[in-house]
């Protein structure tokens, strides 16, 4: 209709925008690769799944940023900045709406991380278990919990707010109301202990998967004006995304 045409357009425009401003450089930003890069990438990248065609310049450069995705393997020396950069590129994927495709580059970092940063590695399964219950995907949503439980082993109870809100969200939506309340009950407390938007909004989220609306939404309160005053808008992004489910 009109309406897809129009934003066709504007992909088009867009696209030619960007072409021109290649001309003469070869990354987005300054003389090397920035997250400006990263950020874009996500998007652009996917300009062919419209049907649009990528000008020379930019196509070139898209094979220059995607080549550097390429040899971004993580080694244990540098594992805080290759998980911090496949958070950026989870995130990226989930903000054009590929869900599945951030669920495949968290469980894949969580796996290589495993035996670097357990820490982090646990972020990102909890992070894939996330996208996965969004979008109701069973099996995605058992494997990640099957992954939480092998990083945490014995000392699943003290694992962080977001993780155990994982689960409770998880035993909610296998109908296992007992193991979902008690895994809401340690969420919750560690969320309020933390202050955290995210840990706050997870949990609130498993609070209503449970139907404790009251205190779904205060914890959800409190996680928006927590991040609004830090300006962390990602947060109240997610927050929505949750409450869509």
């Amino acid at each position: 209709g009109p309406g897809l045409e129009a934003r066709l357009e504007t992909g088009r425009h867009a696209l030619t925008v960007l072409d021109a401003h290649l001309a003469g450089r070869e990354w987005a930003v300054g003389s090397g690769p920035t997250i400006a890069d990263l950020a874009l990438f996500a998007y652009i990248s996917r300009a062919g799944d419209a049907g649009l065609a990528h000008p020379t310049r930019v196509a070139a450069w898209l094979e220059r940023v995607g080549a550097l995705l390429d040899r971004a393997t993580p080694r244990c020396d540098d594992a805080t900045v290759m998980a911090d950069i496949e958070l950026l590129r989870a995130h990226c994927e989930r903000a054009v709406g590929t869900t599945g495709r951030a669920y495949e580059i968290l469980a894949e970092a969580s796996d290589r991380m495993a035996g670097c940063d357990r820490r982090r590695a646990l972020a990102m399964a909890t992070a894939a278990g996330t996208a996965a219950w969004g979008r109701s995907d069973a099996p995605h949503l058992a494997e990640a919990v099957d992954r939480v439980v092998a990083l945490t082993g014995d000392d699943t109870a003290a694992a962080p707010a977001t993780t155990q809100a994982l689960l409770a969200c998880a035993s909610a939506f296998d109908d296992d109301v007992e193991a979902a309340a008690r895994w809401t009950r340690h969420a919750v407390t560690l969320a309020e202990r933390s202050g955290r938007p995210d840990d706050l909004s997870m949990t609130g989220a498993a609070a209503m998967s449970i139907g404790d609306d009251a205190t779904s939404l205060r914890l959800l309160r409190r996680a928006a004006a927590d991040a609004r005053s830090e300006g962390a808008i990602a947060v109240l992004t997610n927050m929505l995304s949750a409450l869509a489910v």
